[in-house]
């Protein structure tokens, strides 16, 4: 009848609930004719796996999750023994693949995995799907803590200097390699110390449009930019690495534009080992003008 209908342009709206006018389910003679376009409504999220994407194929019509919907999980504790499961009626699932990955997430010795409170073993773990998003986690032993704490101490480690310019057109490519030679011998020739420099080009399309820029090249890349960065001890040395890629404006190949320079200073962070006893920990209350 659809087919018949759609020989006199007469346009139809089918509301299924049952799944019944999938694209693997129609007639090969009505997909040819009518060329439907389907539209899905989903109550139901995908599960959700932070390693796996999910992907539910419905009859030909294929839907990829929703990384928003995540699952609100929630740990049930007794005797010892451990059940994950989440609100019911909320979105995601809870199986055996996504606690073992999350069990296993970042996890260097099974065997010893170290905490500020205990050192835990999870050799011997047992898990097992129990009902429908509801997982049982059993076993695990624990072993006495080390007394000492992880602790992440910031620190001023050096300076980042950078420099970038754009070259567009003919042989963009050549001559920003040239530039960024230049720009290393420049630096030596100045004496400037870095301990890591690298020379980077960068860009497909930003200075001219596609079709413009094939136009000039014959196919080749219309544009590039260079970017030249170091790392320094101190600000002076990383100053001068964005002024020898500014020179190049007036004193290095044809065509530069755009330059710009950057100088940061990078904090670095330090993972240290301290013994416990040296931590002293304070609660402090402040309400109206009393503190404790």
């Amino acid at each position: 009848m659809l087919c018949e209908m759609s020989k006199f342009r007469q346009n139809s709206l089918i509301i299924d609930y049952t799944n019944g006018f999938l694209p693997n389910h129609l007639e090969k003679i009505a997909n040819e004719v009518l060329s439907p376009k389907q539209h899905v409504v989903r109550q139901e999220p995908l599960p959700i796996n932070p390693f796996l994407p999910q992907v539910s194929d419905n009859g030909g019509i294929v839907i990829k999750e929703n990384s928003n919907a995540i699952a609100k999980r929630i740990a049930e504790k007794s005797n010892g023994d451990l059940e994950i499961t989440k609100v019911e009626g909320s979105g995601g699932i809870v199986s055996e693949c996504t606690v073992k990955e999350q069990l296993l997430y970042e996890l260097q010795n099974p065997a010893a995995y170290i905490t500020p409170d205990v050192v835990v073993d999870f050799t011997d773990i047992e898990i097992r799907q129990t009902a429908p998003n509801r997982v049982s986690v059993k076993g695990g032993r624990g072993k006495p803590k080390t007394g000492l704490l992880k602790v992440n101490v910031g620190y001023n480690d050096c300076f980042i200097g950078e420099g970038e310019i754009s070259y567009g057109g003919f042989n963009a490519i050549g001559r920003a390699r040239l530039a960024g030679e230049t720009v290393l011998k420049r630096l030596d020739l100045c004496g400037i110390e870095y301990s890591e420099i690298r020379v980077d080009l960068i860009g497909v399309d930003s200075l001219f449009k596609q079709k413009i820029g094939a136009a000039m090249t014959s196919g080749d890349n219309a544009e590039v930019r260079l970017r030249v960065a170091g790392r320094t001890k101190d600000r002076f040395n990383a100053d001068r690495i964005g002024y020898e890629v500014e020179t190049l404006f007036c004193c290095g190949p044809a065509a530069g534009g755009g330059a710009r320079r950057l100088v940061r200073e990078i904090i670095s962070l330090a993972s240290i080992l301290i013994d416990e006893k040296d931590v002293v920990t304070e609660v402090c209350y402040f309400g109206g003008n009393q503190a404790a």
